[in-house]
């Protein structure tokens, strides 16, 4: 029954779309079947010496060994949990330090180009004024073009991408 119940959780996971969700289910179930051999292998032994005559105590290297598989085990899945989140924060964290450099630069030409009007206006220099006007304008619009193409280009990337 309990191999069953394994294997169903297991089609389970196998048949959930990629992502977060189904990266922590397969943590859990592999530290969970860790778990389960290690209880296996507790009761194997305590069958094994009842059979020696010894009773079902454990020895205490057996015990010992017992204690340092749960360790490890529990070591294990948290060490896994972390790199899967730090894989998460790494692909957010990326995506935006992109979008942040990309909004740096625009805004930095944008605002040379408000100072520089800012002195056409005081010169009164209406044509300047006009020509960077229309320069602003251009890196508005390309500001936008930049960011909507690095958003778009993440988007291809990921496997939900349709």
């Amino acid at each position: 029954m309990a191999e069953m119940e394994r294997e169903n959780e297991a089609a389970e996971i196998e048949i959930m779309e990629e992502g977060l969700v189904k990266k922590l289910r397969q943590i859990e179930n592999e530290y969970t079947q860790r778990k389960n051999a290690i209880a296996k292998q507790r009761t194997d032994w305590q069958n094994e010496n009842q059979k020696a005559g010894s009773g079902s105590e454990l020895s205490d290297e057996q015990e010992k060994l017992l204690r340092d598989a749960e360790e490890m085990n529990t070591e294990l899945r948290k060490r896994q949990e972390q790199l899967l989140y730090k894989e998460l924060t790494d692909e957010y964290q990326s995506y935006t330090d992109k979008r942040l450099e990309i909004e740096k630069k625009h805004n930095e030409d944008i605002a040379g180009l408000e100072k520089a009007r800012g002195q056409a206006v005081k010169d009164g220099d209406s044509a300047a004024v006009a020509r960077i006007d229309r320069s602003i304008a251009e890196a508005v619009k390309s500001k936008g073009r930049a960011l909507m193409g690095h958003d778009l280009e993440v988007l291809r990337q990921s496997p939900e991408y349709v």
